[in-house]
């Protein structure tokens, strides 16, 4: 289908559906040029989809269900293949196609381009998302290990780049200590601006190649922690800002201020500390849970 035809089409069905939701489908598709990073994100999807198929339920719910992932970043263009196959009547295999000439991500535009070939052949999306999901994992963990073995050779680096820090720092403090110099300030500021530079820049650096995990993620529901950590981040936050002001205002020493800031921030590191553990805790318990769940389910035959 060329664009005149595609154009024709999408006329044809506003006049049927309403012109706002041709307008709403077409900012929806136009949208999807600008394209996230979904990294890892996309195995966690695939784990999901490739779980729901097993139940063998139908082509549309598989798509309905993964578009509401909202958590995920490429879940959206599940949703929208999904509009395009129940409202504009477009077959989910030329549906996934005309996604994929769509995206600029690589990895989705071609995974799209495959699962519009299977559709189109007729092979049983099941196979096709266990598989899809196998060699995800792979990949997955091959840039991690790579990831891994980057940090390690990095924090090396950062190691050694202290030391010779420490050289440097320490041989102009014995210069200054030996030599009269009128401007010792200016020095000494100057070797703080330094070391400031080059820890902040070796960390940002480090920062950038550790591989990295979202852990806390933004649901609409959320933990009793995660709740008071909200409460509190409205609370004292301001109440914080206002205090470290008026304290500048009045010449308070610099200790003095830091104290003030650790005490309107301290509570919420702790209930974020407690929010990360019971995080642990819930990762680690779930597997066993939902095994048995499952064995339970089987045995009695009952559905979930």
């Amino acid at each position: 289908m060329n664009p005149e035809e595609k154009i024709s089409y999408l006329k044809l069905k506003a006049a049927k559906h309403g012109f706002e939701g041709y307008f709403s489908l077409a900012r929806k598709l136009k949208s999807t040029k600008v394209v996230e990073r979904v990294s890892d994100e996309t195995l966690f999807l695939l784990t999901y989809m490739a779980a729901i198929s097993t139940a063998d339920i139908e082509r549309d719910r598989i798509f309905s269900y993964t578009g509401y992932q909202k958590e995920y970043e490429a879940s959206k263009y599940f949703k929208l293949i999904h509009i395009l196959a129940s409202e504009w009547g477009y077959a989910y295999a030329k549906a996934c196609k005309y996604i994929s000439q769509r995206l600029k991500d690589e990895y989705l535009s071609k995974f799209f381009g495959r699962m519009s070939n299977i559709l189109s052949s007729g092979e049983p999306e099941k196979r096709f998302l266990k598989q899809e999901k196998l060699t995800r994992e792979e990949i997955y963990c091959n840039e991690y290990e790579r990831s891994i073995e980057s940090l390690k050779k990095w924090t090396d680096g950062y190691t050694a780049l202290m030391v010779s820090l420490t050289l440097v720092v320490t041989i102009i403090l014995v210069s200054v200590m030996i030599y009269t110099l009128e401007n010792m300030e200016t020095i000494i500021f100057l070797v703080i601006v330094m070391t400031v530079f080059i820890c902040g820049l070796a960390l940002f650096i480090i920062y950038k190649v550790a591989s990295a995990e979202k852990k806390a993620r933004t649901f609409v529901r959320k933990s009793r922690e995660q709740k008071i950590i909200t409460l509190l981040s409205l609370t004292l936050l301001p109440v914080g800002a206002i205090s470290l002001i008026v304290l500048i205002l009045m010449g308070i020493k610099l200790q003095y201020i830091l104290l003030a800031i650790a005490f309107f921030t301290l509570p919420i590191g702790f209930f974020a500390m407690l929010d990360d553990k019971n995080i642990d805790e819930r990762d680690t318990n779930y597997p066993a849970f939902i095994k048995t769940l499952g064995t339970l389910a089987g045995r009695t035959g009952t559905t979930i």
